[in-house]
């Protein structure tokens, strides 16, 4: 496993999307490649039910959280799920700010995610 690409693998039904380390900065810089691969992935994941494991990240700006809100809106127009998991101090504090946590469903840990999220559907 590559700490430069974000692997997907499924869990309970649940797609989950982990950053690695060469991801500790989810800045304009590294976001082509990565809009990419998250939004391909959301067209074709089924069930549709999203859980991007941020818990490496320890920065990310209003690109990245642009890209989230285009993924959640296609996920939701696919009767999905899209959760995020493992924010870091000041990444918490950016959604929380931008109220995104009123919208997305924010997890500490990837297993309180998946039991949390198939609770829900």
């Amino acid at each position: 496993m590559s700490d430069l690409s974000p692997t997907q693998r499924s869990r309970d039904g649940v797609t989950v999307i982990e950053f690695g380390s060469g991801y500790k900065n989810l800045d304009e810089r590294v976001l082509d490649g990565v809009q990419d691969f998250l939004l391909e992935t959301v067209e074709r994941i089924d069930p549709p039910h999203l859980l991007l494991d941020l818990s490496q990240t320890q920065f990310f700006g209003s690109a990245f959280i642009e890209l989230m809100v285009r993924v959640w809106n296609r996920i939701k127009k696919r009767n999905g799920q899209f959760a995020l998991c493992g924010l870091q101090e000041y990444c918490d504090e950016i959604i929380r700010v931008a109220q995104l946590d009123t919208v997305w469903d924010l997890y500490p840990d990837q297993d309180a995610a998946i039991q949390g999220m198939k609770a829900e559907s």
